[in-house]
Formats: C-alpha cells, structure tokens, sequence
C-alpha cells in the first residue's frame, strides 16, 4: 500500500469511530417535512418533480438535497439507516477535501520550508480534528442539516479546484458553483436588525467557546426570544473586533495566518449579521468555520512543540512521539464526546428532553418534547408538555399554533373530540394556513358527525396545499359515507399516488372499487395492500373474496 493512502484511511477510520452509533436515529425536528411528508421524494421521475422543496419545509429549492433525499427514499423507504450513511459519506468526503487543501497549502513555495516534510501528517490532524469534532452533530446525525454539510462540501471543492489549477502548469481551474443561501425567516417579525446584530457577537464567543470545550450542545437554543447579556454581547463585540483587526494586519503581514482568519470570519457571516434569520445561534453553522479555527489550532500546536523541542534539544523522534501522543488524546477526546451526543439523537424524546434541560424556558423545545410522546403514545406527558408550550411561545409565534395543533392531535388520540376541535380552532386562528391543522380539524368534526363542516376544512387543506396525501384520503372516506363514489375514488386515487407506502390507502380504495364491480382493479389493490403490510388480514380475506367474484364474473 503506497503511503499517500495512510492518511485518508486514518480520517474514515476516526469519522467511523466517532459516528458508528449515529445510524439509528430517527427523523425528527426538519426531518418530518423534508422526509417522511414530503410527496416529492417518493419517486426519482419525473426529475423536476423530486427536486422540489416540500410544502412548509424549511428553506426554500436546494434541489440537490432534494435529489439525494429522493435517492435515499429508493434505497430504503423511510428507514433512517441509508439517510444516515449518506450524511457520513458527505461529511467524510468534505473531510477527504480538506485535507488535499491543507497538505497542498503546506507543501506550496510560501510554507514549504517549514512544513513541507510534515504537510501531509499535519493536513490529516486538521482534517480529522474538524470532521470528528462534537460540533459538528448537528450537520452529519441530523439529517436534513446534509444542507449545510453539502454547501461546505462544495465550497470545499471550490477552494480545492482553485488550488490544483494554480498549481498546474496548464493553468487551468475549474470552479464548483455553490451558494451559502441560508433558510429562515428573514426579516422575522420577533426580531430586529440591530438586535439580530448584538446577540451575533455573543453566539460567535459562544461558538469559539464550544470549539475548545463543547460540553453542553444544544439543538434549540431558544434565542431568538430573547436577547442575551450585556457582558456576553461585550465580550463578544471585543473579541470579533479584536479577530477583525487581527485578520487585517495578518493579511498584509502573514498572508497564510490572515487567510485563516478571513475564512473564519467570512463563512459565519452570512447566518452573524445585521439580517436576522429565525435562530439567533445554531450549532451547524460552525460547519466551515470550524476548520478555520481548527487548522489554525494544529498549526500552532506544531509550532509550540517544535519549539519546546529546540529548547529542551529533543530529538526528532522523541518530538514526533509527543506529537503522536498529543493528537491522539485530542483525536480520541473529541471523538468520545461525538459518540456520547450522539446518543441524544437516538429518539425524539431523548434530544428535546436534553434541549429543555438546558434551555428551560424554550417554547418551541417543550412543543417539540410534547409532539414527542405523543407519537410514543404518552399522552399524558405530552398534553403536560404543549400546555407548558402554550405557555412559553409568544402570541405571534408560527410554532404557537403548531402547539395548540398538536394538543388537538392528543386530544384525537384520547378520543376528547371537543376539546380537540376548540385546540385546532385555534391553531387555524393563528395560523389560516397551515393545512395539516385544518385537516386534522376536519377528522376532529368528522368523529362528532359534523360532515358539512368537516369536508369544508379538507377541501381547505387541499386548496392549501394540492400535495396533503392525508387530506385526500380523509375527504375520500367522507364522500364515501356521503355515497359520492365517483368523487371519493378519484380523491382515493390521488391519496395512493401521494402515500405509496400507507396500506390503508390502497386497501380503502380496493374496498370502493370491488363496492363498484370493479374487482380485477379491486384485487390489484388489495395485493398492493398486502406487499406494504404481509400481515394485514384484513386485506387478505378481501382479496380471497375479490378474486372469487372476479372468477365468477368472468365465467359468466
């Protein structure tokens, strides 16, 4: 094996290491939207239609992650396990590129001298500091956030290209389009430029802080609620304009040093500025950042060293050994504590209770925990957790009303209908939009007999959004009470090509259609039913029974 493979080995070996138990975790947060609700990803054809951005997902195109999300739904359905490994593909292949951006930078004519002999030892110590950094979680366990891991990857490949075709004789270089388009709420309501702007000097300190002890990760800061401390903001106004003013005199003094700076400072700007987007702080924008500050760290612990080595008249050897020594305890250090906050990832409940454990006050958290053990099936602490919600979210709060919504689903659950019609009642007030809580408002009416009503709310959801898979199928139920059969099979027909993989959905329409006489399209159905759920009986003893009137049909 020839050497220059030694390195690439080592940073898949240390990524596996710290990421092998992040492969069970489930969709959660951003996840529920992009993935298990999003209709587009269910098929790769017609292209343009899988890399549309779902209905309400958060951020708006990125038709590349569409793609691969689409890629993931062929591989393995809605089992997280593909989803998973194609974010650690990402986040290692970023780690592959800066690496080769390291080592060539270390190896060009102005460090060569200097770092040459050891580019490639250093270059493999950043790139593995970065991509086993505890930091970075949010962008590799947390699915959907493969949109910042994707950007950096690009960026990364960008800045790689520019390398090569400098260093080609050829002068040829080839630049990778990106764009650093962040998703949020511009511009939201809750917040103002100027404020947006004092509490980014604080969350800059707080990343600089996580980056050298990340002990207490958050997914959901909370932020953006409420501003921060007058001596987190100073310290952190001094200390960007002291990084500012650093980077400015390294630039004209020690380009390499200057450059460093500039990345750092550049790659946070975009989420740290005067354009306030929904959180005021999240983890996964440290992404490119942190390799800044990471390559800078290395390069100054080689330096301190090799001093100490000069001074102490060590030989090389023995300074090599503690280089070894040191960059594995680090390597290993960090890489625990990735493993260890990967366990939060594991279920819902476990990453909002430890969300709420450190930001008591987070509105949003405790509506997150509720939806939570609601889909355990603890109503109970899931009621406890949206009433605290309520309480928290502001009046003006989008996620207000997705909490009164989800104490109407519990409320559905537990069967307290009237309760759950005044919840989602609500949730339309606040929010006329929001489709899923007028569906599930028309289900709530459906239950108490109130079908003119209930089918008003559906026909919403639908013109609200055409994509609403469940509204489709609620409405068909419906009109088939109602007996318009003509019109329930054309909304069950739609729900079938919007939920392909619910059971339900083809069984129901097997039942209509075999209610019609049309039992060879009935039994397709039924099987289809079957192949989704082996162990639906139901569906079994109805396609026994289809397949004999259609043999009987047919023999007349």
């Amino acid at each position: 094996m020839k050497r220059s493979w030694v390195y690439p080995l080592l940073i898949l070996a240390a990524v596996l290491l710290a990421y092998g138990n992040s492969f069970s975790g489930p969709f959660i947060f951003d996840d529920l939207p992009w993935i298990p609700e999003n209709p587009h990803i269910r098929h790769l054809l017609p292209l343009w239609d899988a890399l549309q951005a779902p209905h309400g997902g958060a951020g708006t195109g990125r038709p590349l992650v569409c793609l691969t999300l689409a890629l993931n739904y062929a591989l393995s359905g809605l089992d997280p396990w593909s989803y998973h490994v194609a974010n650690l593909a990402i986040h290692v292949s970023a780690a592959f590129v800066l690496f080769g951006i390291v080592r060539r930078t270390l190896e060009g004519p102005r460090l060569r001298e200097r770092f040459g002999p050891h580019a490639s030892g250093l270059a493999a110590v950043a790139a593995i500091c970065w991509a086993v950094h505890p930091l970075q979680t949010e962008s590799v366990t947390y699915i959907i956030q493969r949109m910042e891991s994707l950007m950096g990857l690009f960026l990364l490949l960008t800045l790689y290209c520019v390398i090569r075709g400098h260093d080609s004789p050829r002068r040829l270089i080839v630049l990778v389009g990106m764009s650093k388009a962040r998703g949020g709420l511009i511009g939201s309501p809750a917040v103002s430029s100027w404020r947006y702007a004092q509490n980014q000097f604080g969350a800059i300190a707080h990343y600089l802080r996580l980056t050298f002890w990340p002990d207490k990760l958050c997914l959901d800061y909370g932020w953006q609620a409420s501003t921060l401390p007058r001596s987190w903001i100073a310290v952190g106004a001094i200390l960007v304009i002291w990084l500012a003013a650093a980077t400015g005199w390294a630039l004209a003094n020690a380009p390499p040093l200057g450059f460093l700076g500039a990345w750092f400072l550049l790659t946070v700007a975009p989420s740290s500025s005067v354009f306030p987007i929904q959180d005021m702080v999240a983890e996964r924008r440290m992404y490119l950042p942190l390799a800044a500050v990471m390559t800078l760290t290395v390069m100054a612990a080689w330096n301190g060293l090799s001093a100490l080595s000069r001074r102490l008249e060590s030989t090389q050897t023995a300074q090599r050994s503690a280089s070894v020594a040191m960059s594995v305890l680090i390597i290993g250090a960090l890489a625990w504590r990735t493993a260890e906050r990967n366990q939060d990832y594991h279920s819902g409940i476990a990453i909002w209770t430890d969300t709420i454990r450190q930001r008591p006050q987070n509105g949003r958290a405790w509506n997150n925990l509720g939806y939570s053990y609601y889909k355990a099936g603890q109503t109970d602490s899931a009621v406890a957790c949206l009433r605290r919600a309520i309480e928290l979210l502001p009046t003006y709060a989008p996620t207000r009303a997705g909490a009164y919504a989800n104490l109407g689903n519990v409320r559905i659950a537990q069967g307290r209908y009237s309760e759950a019609i005044t919840n989602l009642s609500e949730a339309v007030r606040l929010n006329p939009g929001d489709a899923d809580a007028r569906n599930d408002l028309g289900c709530a009416l459906q239950q108490l007999g109130d079908r003119e009503k209930a089918i008003g709310h559906l026909r919403t959801a639908i013109r609200l959004q055409p994509d609403h898979g469940r509204a489709h199928y609620n409405l068909s139920i419906l009109l088939t009470d109602l007996g318009d059969f003509d019109e329930a099979l054309r909304e069950l027909q739609t729900a079938r090509r919007l939920l392909p993989d619910q059971p339900e959905v083809p069984f129901k329409l097997g039942l209509l259609l075999s209610s019609r006489g049309r039992y060879a399209e009935a039994c397709v159905n039924f099987a289809e039913a079957l192949r989704l759920r082996p162990d639906f009986e139901q569906a079994r003893e109805h396609l026994r029974l289809c397949e004999e009137k259609r043999h009987a049909s047919e023999s007349h």
